[in-house]
């Protein structure tokens, strides 16, 4: 027994002497495999076949470390087969597994059992239970599917794959899964290369982040500068937005995305799409900018029938603006563009008009001999003078009929504040409606607070259109060198060489033009500075003309013209059918001038401030004459159709195709990282919870906004009222009440009375005797001083009121926020709860692990103490 464990221990060493003979100065060749040190060897004959047993044994090959617990060595075949705790180290790179059989001739070390694991020096580690490692090419293969995590959390999978460590490439094929900061891929093949954090997808790809999913034919995506490249039939969607081009940039840093060729984007719920060839959106400015054939196409639905409209220009910029955050100037300068376009100066002409008629016509009655005397100071203080009330009530009356016949004539219809029983227009006394200034000033601080407060975060459009711009639509075409748009006024303002078509026939041209749009309809249009209309009768021979400093538009809901005011230098000519033919041309000259169409054709025309109206037969006009100056009739910069616009064409919808597309499924991912994908898509549902709930607090602070507005409007209202300062009931209204009462008009005895004497009379009850309506001054300056006090007292008690409705709301916050509180710690407290019973489970199957370890280490440890005891 001795002997031959002398002898076993002679030859093991002589064969280890053998090896490290055949080694060189600089350590091994390749193609011999050195056992560097091991607990214990042992000389084995298995089949005829000498074996080398080591335990605990480290080899190197090919500059490669194998290190396991055991390892038996086939002299005849070189080939190693090592178990439990297997490693292979080469360089940076690290394999680890339970089995492994290493043919040394072909540098192949064959990795088996149910975990294998390869880790390369910037701690990417992939597992499978299946995978062949080159150690001389230092390349990697698996083809039984893995899947690889990097330390941020990365993940790609897929059924075949390889390694290579020299060039620092991963490549995956065939049903490749990744995960990556958020964004699920799928795609046939990928390179992952380490080194510089980059994927290359090819073969095809669908990406999803949320709700949106793109898809291409291949593409890249760096992940240290955080940029997505995506080229060749991209395919881009949210659940509302669908868009194309053949490449697509997108740096998840700035969340900017650069579209390139044949881009549409089309937003199905409003049925509107955007067509050009290059497309940029800058996130920090909120910015799009859409260049090289832009065209904007969308339905116009009136409910009658749904029509195209086609928007085209050289470069279109649009970008959105928080409401809080737009400069005060562009706000007063779209309210005074507003104001501008809906005054009426005809109809103001007019009343005015109307009025110095009523002016007259009182002066002349005042200067009637046959006018009776007027009553003393005290008469007028009881009763008034009849006459005067008559006669101020008779001047009313015409003011009040003057504007009643110019409201009809300027809009064709019945002004509802005329009735057949006109009222009269009584003014208030001032004295009796003076406003709490200590509580209108005090609401305008609280005003300033909540809007410090409560910032109206809601976004404004702005849009800017530059060079070769036609729009298209079945009833109206236009066409200018640049646009503007914003939501504060709502207003298409076009300018440079701006002209507009409709109806067929009519030309509207000025300096500038701006036009309001209601219900995808133009309204009303203000040509600006050398405007002029043309419409065409009959082909080069008759065209009505109108030519005015500025012109007025205004169109039906079918946008047909009903109405247009010349305003400022008025020059118009007509041509008069008589039998179907044209007979008479009228030429017009006057200060202002307003027609009426019905139904697309004139009807009547009103000319004011001394007009000149000359007619002639048309066969007698000059020809010179039957153009005026600057007319510039050019039909052909009308678009004729849609097509006209951009040669790009609209692409059919095509969202449920990439909907019905598989998702990513990450089966090896399951299998090999166990909970990691399900944790991930609950990370980031709780997020988008978030983020939902963020949006419906917004949306709440943005109502509860309207609301306190509306609410401090109507409190303002309140302190402005017409109210009885004294308590009394409400004033009846002073316009019956003249028709009741034989009081003094109001606009008379501020002609004859002190405006302490109106209030007393203001002041009076109605029904009081005759002899009690006069006061003393004494009784005056008590009555003055009850009413400051009176409504001191309304004003503390509004203030009360607002103070109390503000803390009342502020409860009412707290008492959500305390809610919210309650129900994130108790979230929290879940999410504690789950991780912990995690990590129990972890640590029992960790334990788990480690005692089968230990079982089976222990049963080799026997089987091996078995062996030795028989070969002694």
């Amino acid at each position: 027994m001795y002997l031959r464990r002398f002898l076993t221990t002679v030859l093991s060493f002589l064969a280890l002497a053998g090896i490290l003979s055949a080694q060189n100065l600089d350590g091994q060749t390749d193609s011999v495999v050195v056992l560097m040190n091991a607990k214990s060897i042992q000389l084995l004959e298995i089949g005829g076949e000498p074996y080398r047993k080591a335990i605990e044994a480290r080899f190197l090959h090919n500059n490669t470390y194998l290190l396991c617990d055991t390892a038996l060595w086939n002299v005849n075949r070189n080939v190693i087969n090592a178990n439990s705790n297997v490693q292979i180290i080469q360089d940076n790179t690290s394999l680890t597994s339970d089995e492994l059989e290493y043919l040394v001739d072909l540098d192949l070390a064959r990795f088996r059992g149910s975990l294998v694991q390869l880790k390369d020096k910037e701690g990417n580690i992939l597992r499978t239970n299946y995978l062949d490692y080159n150690t001389k090419d230092s390349t990697a293969y698996f083809e039984r599917g893995a899947s690889m995590k990097d330390k941020d959390g990365q993940v790609i999978e897929s059924e075949v794959g390889e390694y290579d460590s020299k060039n620092e490439v991963f490549t995956f094929d065939r049903n490749v899964n990744m995960y990556t900061d958020s964004v699920f891929i799928k795609t046939s093949r990928l390179y992952y290369y380490t080194a510089v954090d980059s994927a290359v997808f090819t073969g095809g790809l669908d990406a999803w982040k949320d709700d949106n999913m793109i898809s291409s034919f291949d593409g890249h995506y760096n992940r240290k500068k955080d940029r997505f490249f995506f080229h060749k039939d991209v395919h881009i969607m949210s659940d509302i937005q669908e868009g194309w081009s053949d490449s697509l940039y997108f740096s998840r840093l700035t969340n900017d995305i650069e579209m390139y060729g044949n881009v549409q984007m089309t937003d199905t719920s409003r049925h509107v799409s955007a067509l050009s060839n290059k497309l940029i959106y800058v996130d920090k400015l909120s910015q799009l900018t859409m260049m090289d054939h832009a065209v904007v196409i969308a339905e116009a639905d009136d409910g009658k029938m749904i029509d195209t409209v086609y928007f085209g220009a050289d470069k279109f910029v649009y970008w959105t603006v928080p409401k809080c955050d737009v400069p005060q100037a562009l706000v007063k300068d779209a309210n005074t563009r507003l104001e501008n376009l809906s005054a009426d100066p005809i109809s103001t002409y007019r009343a005015k008009s109307a009025q110095e008629a009523a002016k007259a016509a009182e002066d002349a009655a005042a200067s009637d001999p046959n006018r009776p005397p007027q009553r003393n100071r005290k008469d007028t203080q009881g009763n008034s003078s009849s006459s005067a009330s008559t006669i101020s009530q008779n001047a009313r009356k015409a003011d009040v009929e003057a504007l009643k016949i110019s409201n009809e004539e300027s809009s064709g219809e019945k002004s509802p504040q005329t009735s057949d029983e006109e009222p009269l227009l009584a003014q208030s006394d001032s004295l009796t409606v003076a406003p709490d200034s200590i509580a209108l000033a005090m609401a305008r601080q609280q005003a300033i607070r909540d809007s410090l407060a409560n910032r109206d975060t809601s976004a404004v459009g702005f849009l800017r259109a530059m060079g070769n711009i036609k729009v298209f639509k079945s009833d109206m075409q236009m066409s200018c060198d640049s646009l503007e748009y914003s939501d504060l006024d709502s207003l298409a303002r076009l300018f440079i060489r701006p002209l507009v078509w409709n109806e067929g026939n009519r030309q509207y041209s000025s300096d500038s033009i701006y036009l309001s749009v209601k219900g995808q309809k133009m309204d009303k249009a203000n040509l600006m500075s050398n405007a002029f209309i043309i419409i065409e009768e009959e082909p080069e021979l008759c065209y009505d003309q109108i030519r005015s400093a500025e012109i007025m538009a205004y169109f039906d809901s079918s946008t047909v013209l009903k109405r247009f005011d010349a305003l400022g230098g008025a020059n118009a000519l007509f041509y008069l059918k008589e039998n179907d033919a044209f007979a008479t041309v009228n030429k017009v000259e006057s200060k202002m001038l307003t027609a009426n169409f019905v139904k697309g054709e004139l009807d009547r025309i009103y000319y004011f401030d001394s007009p000149k109206n000359d007619a002639y037969p048309v066969v007698q006009l000059p020809e010179s004459e039957k153009r005026m100056k600057g007319f510039n009739w050019m039909p052909e910069l009308r678009p004729k159709s849609g097509m006209e616009i951009s040669p790009l064409r609209l692409k059919p919808l095509a969202m449920d195709e990439y909907r019905s597309r598989p998702n990513c499924v990450f089966m090896q991912t399951h299998r090999y990282f166990p909970g990691y994908i399900d944790s991930v898509r609950q990370m980031l549902a709780s997020r988008d919870s978030l983020k939902a709930a963020r949006r419906i607090e917004e949306q709440y602070n943005a109502q509860a906004l309207e609301n306190q507005e509306a609410q401090e409007s109507l409190a303002l209202s309140d302190s402005l009222s017409l109210t009885d300062s004294l308590g009394h009931k409400a004033m009846l209204d002073s316009l019956g009440t003249l028709g009741q009462q034989q009081l003094p008009d109001s606009l008379a005895a501020g002609e004859k009375l002190e405006m302490a004497d109106s209030l007393a009379v203001n002041e009076q009850p109605l029904d009081a005797p005759e002899e009690e309506r006069l006061l003393t001054p004494e009784e005056l300056r008590a009555r003055k001083e009850a009413e400051k006090k009176l409504k001191l007292e309304q004003a503390q008690a509004k203030r009360e009121m607002r103070r109390q409705a503000k803390e009342a709301k502020w409860a009412e916050l707290d008492k959500r926020d305390a809610e919210k509180a309650a129900k994130k710690a108790a979230k929290q407290q879940e999410k504690y709860r789950k991780r912990t019973l995690k990590k129990v489970i972890a640590a029992e199957k960790a334990a788990e692990r480690d005692r089968k370890r230990l079982e089976k280490y222990i049963e080799a440890y026997e089987k091996k103490m078995a062996r030795k005891q028989i070969n002694e």
